[in-house]
């Protein structure tokens, strides 16, 4: 899988996040979005995303209902052999030391996808 190919399935899973959250004119909402970053790494091997996910504390459990497990839900409509893991976040210093753990000065800049990227 490329990179262009994976930023275009973290913005399919935004959509549909925001479809099932919002409704079907979710993009008509910018300022209710589910917003966020996402970092790409292991490119060569096995690429993959560590993502920071801001949900309004209204919709939180709408949210962790659409992704029942470590599989299904909208993410594996969109990568079928994909997984997730999802976790509130406690302990902000440990958590964004490891979403970044391989992000360098020097890292390639489409190795970062905000969520804002896809709102159109």
């Amino acid at each position: 899988m490329s990179v262009e190919r994976a930023r275009q399935d973290v913005g399919a899973l935004l959509a549909r996040v925001d479809r099932r959250l919002l409704g079907t004119r979710f993009h008509k909402k910018p300022d209710q979005r589910t917003t966020g970053v996402f970092f790409f790494e292991h490119v060569e091997r096995n690429l993959h995303a560590h993502g920071l996910i801001r949900v309004p504390p209204a919709r939180l459990l709408d949210f962790h209902r659409l992704f029942p497990s470590e599989r299904g839900g909208p993410w594996n409509d969109i990568v079928p052999a994909g997984s997730y893991r999802l976790e509130i976040i406690d302990d902000l210093r440990t958590t964004v030391g490891y979403v970044l753990k391989e992000q360098h000065l020097a890292t390639d800049e489409r190795m970062t996808v905000w969520a804002e990227d896809f709102f159109a």
